[in-house]
């Protein structure tokens, strides 16, 4: 996707947007885009091009009144960190290797103000290796994750030439009508005080029988019904929809059943909104805390932590999305399992204080400390002392003696599924190294989403069944045998059998004849514990097909 806009001194300008099949990791971008001085004996017509072409500014302290100075700060970013190795994930795009010159990277000289000034690798424009050698003029090249892209070239190609709306006002004019409309309060509502619009036909209609509005409608709601009567206005949505062909609330056919009130029913398909501001409010306010979002499967939990980093990225702040696992970074813009990304010890339960392999002129030392958010999904599965190490590190790379340095943290997940491993551990192990065994777990604010999303959207009964037993067995509610520990499921929870054989035949029933139907295949899947029994299944099944092939 392209666009070319001619600027105002006459010269035309691209914007370039190209999808790549995969996604680029750390190591190729520095094979495709860099940020650096190229070096002037292996490669002097590349240098001469980076240098007269590609070289941002120079401004901030060395030169205040460049054209990108706003504020005492380069509208640009500009200079950029010097890092030793390109770190992708922030705000959508990587941050290049820029080699300083302790570390053998390259510097110029330039004049600034008829002075001549050295800079190095911190002012480079990123630039493609190719571009420059063909072209021979300023081409800027950056690898992107996040929409920013798209929506910045959309904006050219449908912005049409310029315009402006214009007026002329007296100027000591004072008109009341402009005022009130651009109000920002809510008078009180009389009575038929709504806004009506009407046209000749029907304005003797409109006056006699104003339209119902849902103000109105919930004024109606509170004189016939007792359970309204108890709501404020804004907690309509919770129990009621609204009809717009007959202009009328109507209770909820599903969701949460009300206590004492029958054939009432609550959603908390407001609850990922209520989160999101919630957490959106402590990213403002720049006022630090631990934060703990509980979220059982299907309930939005990903939807809302995309959101608050997609809306902090946009910002040009810094939020890192880090998982305990691999399989639920990858659901994450820019996610990194904890262990890579913060340079955990492996051997956490024989450290007594653990700390992040991180140093402040690291890159990931100098994220840490200019990121506003850090989000860690699936949290439960990590061990105490991780959460401890990143706690005592912060404080040490930030300079700040409270929790975390004073940065917000936002753990994720769903303490009913699995905890920590502790190999060759016992279940009180477990407990012990849990996040909640933890001090720090005393600073929790705690945010729940209880909604089922995924069972809600496919109004599927049997679903919402299940999801519902799913949750008794996780928060107690089934009876554990004393003796044994275990607990046992009934028989409308799941079908038994007795062989493997019997259970491959129930899930892949005539598959000599489905083995090709990759629609068939993609509904069934067996789960197992161990990777024998993954592997003993898997060799019956394809035993099965040998025979027919």
């Amino acid at each position: 996707m392209y666009s070319v806009e001619w600027q105002k001194r006459g010269l035309p300008h691209a914007h370039i947007l190209i999808w790549l099949l995969n996604k680029l990791h750390s190591n190729e971008v520095d094979d495709i885009i860099s940020a650096e001085i190229p070096d002037p004996v292996t490669d002097p017509r590349l240098h001469d091009i980076v240098t007269t072409q590609m070289v941002h500014g120079p401004c901030g302290a060395l030169n205040p009144l460049s054209p990108c100075m706003a504020d005492g700060k380069c509208t640009k970013r500009y200079p950029r960190p010097l890092v030793a190795e390109t770190v992708t994930g922030n705000d959508g795009y990587p941050v290049y290797r820029r080699r300083s010159k302790e570390d053998n990277g390259r510097t110029i000289k330039v004049k600034v103000q008829n002075q001549e000034i050295e800079i190095g690798n911190e002012f480079i424009v990123p630039y493609c290796l190719l571009l420059p050698r063909i072209f021979e003029t300023h081409a800027n090249v950056e690898s992107c994750h996040s929409a920013k892209s798209i929506k910045y070239l959309c904006k050219y190609v449908t912005k049409g030439s310029d315009m402006a709306v214009f007026g002329i006002a007296s100027e000591n004019a004072n008109d009341e009508i402009s005022n009130f409309q651009m109000g920002r309060y809510v008078t009180v509502h009389l009575e038929n005080g709504q806004r009506v619009y009407f046209t000749e036909a029907n304005a003797a209609q409109r006056a006699e029988r104003p339209p119902s509005t849902t103000l109105t409608s919930f004024f109606a709601m509170c004189e016939a019904d007792t359970f309204t009567a108890t709501l404020m206005y804004v907690e309509m949505p919770k129990y009621y929809t609204w009809n717009q062909s007959t202009k009328k609330f109507q209770r909820r056919k599903q969701g949460t059943p009300v206590p004492d009130w029958p054939q009432v029913f609550s959603t908390d398909a407001l609850g990922p909104k209520q989160v999101y501001e919630t957490l959106m409010q402590a990213v403002d306010n720049n006022t630090g805390g631990l934060f703990f979002l509980d979220a059982p499967g299907g309930t939005g939990k990903t939807f809302v932590i995309s959101l608050i980093l997609a809306t902090i990225r946009s910002r040009c702040d810094i939020a890192l999305a880090l998982a305990s696992s691999g399989i639920a970074a990858t659901l994450l813009d820019g996610g990194r399992t904890a262990h890579s990304a913060l340079k955990l010890p492996l051997n956490l339960n024989t450290i007594d204080t653990p700390t992040c392999n991180i140093s402040r002129s690291s890159a990931m030392g100098k994220l840490l400390m200019q990121c506003k958010l850090i989000v860690w999904d699936e949290c439960t599965m990590a061990h105490k002392k991780s959460l401890e190490a990143l706690n005592f590190t912060l404080k040490d790379l930030r300079r700040n003696n409270n929790i975390f340095g004073g940065l917000m943290i936002l753990l994720a997940g769903d303490f009913r599924q699995t905890l920590p491993v502790v190999p060759r551990g016992t279940p009180a192990d477990e407990l012990n190294a849990c996040l909640k065994a933890s001090p720090l777990w005393n600073n929790v604010k705690k945010l729940s989403l209880t909604t089922n999303m995924r069972v809600q959207l496919q109004n599927d009964q049997s679903a919402a069944q299940f999801s519902k037993q799913l949750l008794d067995v996780g928060n107690g509610k089934v009876p554990v045998d004393a003796t044994s520990g275990l607990i046992t499921l009934t028989n409308d929870f799941c079908r038994f059998v007795d062989t493997q054989l019997v259970l491959i035949e129930n899930v892949f029933p005539n598959i000599s004849e489905n083995y090709k139907n990759y629609a068939w295949l993609s509904q069934r899947a067996i789960l197992a514990a161990k990777n024998n029994d993954v592997h003993a299944l898997n060799f019956t099944i394809q035993s099965k097909l040998l025979a027919i092939w």
